[in-house]
């Protein structure tokens, strides 16, 4: 009969126990789990853009999520949180940016229960270059005002000078009497006759 205690003792013991130890990695059970627009994320490098995981849990649990680049190390994530996911159809918005000098940049996000991995999600993220984020652009831009400005210059010191015969009548009789007042009027030379005719009335008075 005291066996018989001790073992319904044991076995109530085993039960309570067995109620209250955590869940472990295989209760944590995800029947969907994917990133939105699939698994290709485009990105300007330095942007921060937010992430959305979409999942369904058939329980409720914490796992800690972490982002990491996969050619380094799960040390050095970019983004790391604790977080309780909820039964059924829910939606996870992780922050993220990514500032590698080159991609695409291979990423992954681990859900993590103490040291063990419980899922993941891998995505590959690739850059998108703005046309305004070249400085060569900028370059480009300054030498072609500076080659139009030399061309307009070029041009009109090289262009001929205006022929009159383009001139309207109008405005080549200004001319003409703008020319004619500028020019200093010249005293008359006296005629041959007059001074011949002045030697002969001297002459005159001479004989008399």
């Amino acid at each position: 009969m005291k066996a018989k205690a001790i073992v319904a003792v044991v076995l109530m013991l085993a039960v309570s126990f067995a109620l209250v130890v955590p869940m472990d990695s295989s209760d944590a059970d995800f029947t969907k789990l994917s990133l939105e627009g699939g698994n290709k994320v485009s990105m300007e490098k330095g942007d921060e853009i937010t992430l959305h995981v979409d999942y369904t849990s058939t329980s409720m649990t914490t796992l800690r999520v972490i982002v990491y680049d996969k050619a380094g190390s799960m040390a050095n994530p970019v983004y790391k949180q604790d977080v309780t996911f909820k039964v059924g159809d829910h939606v996870l918005d992780i922050p993220f940016t990514c500032d590698k000098d080159s991609s695409p940049v291979y990423m992954r996000i681990a859900f993590m229960q103490g040291s063990t991995e419980v899922d993941h999600i891998d995505f590959e993220v690739n850059y998108t270059s703005s046309i305004w984020s070249n400085p060569a652009l900028y370059v480009a831009i300054i030498v072609v005002v500076i080659l139009v400005i030399a061309l307009v210059v070029y041009k009109s010191r090289t262009a001929p000078k205006r022929d009159k015969s383009t001139l309207t009548f109008e405005q080549i009789e200004a001319e003409r009497q703008a020319q004619k007042s500028a020019a200093p009027k010249k005293e008359a030379a006296p005629s041959a006759a007059k001074s011949e005719r002045q030697k002969y009335l001297a002459s005159k008075k001479k004989k008399e």
